[in-house]
């Protein structure tokens, strides 16, 4: 996954509703464009994805997002 920039392609910008433009691609995706640790956040944030309201502080913060 460090080589890769997996995240981003299959995660992030499939499940946006509006398809950004290649400038507006070029402005996420450039912190990850080295492949190794630059990419480090995007595997470290799949750990925080809430699972059964865990991490709670997390989970709190989406629900808000979603009302």
């Amino acid at each position: 996954m460090l080589q890769n920039n997996l995240d981003l392609e299959h995660y992030f910008f499939r499940y946006i509703d509006e398809i950004p433009s290649d400038e507006d691609r070029h402005v996420y995706e450039r912190p990850y464009l080295n492949a190794g640790p630059d990419r480090r956040p995007t595997i470290d944030w799949l750990y925080e994805i809430p699972v059964d309201g865990e991490p709670a502080d997390v989970h709190a913060s989406l629900t808000e997002l979603m009302d």
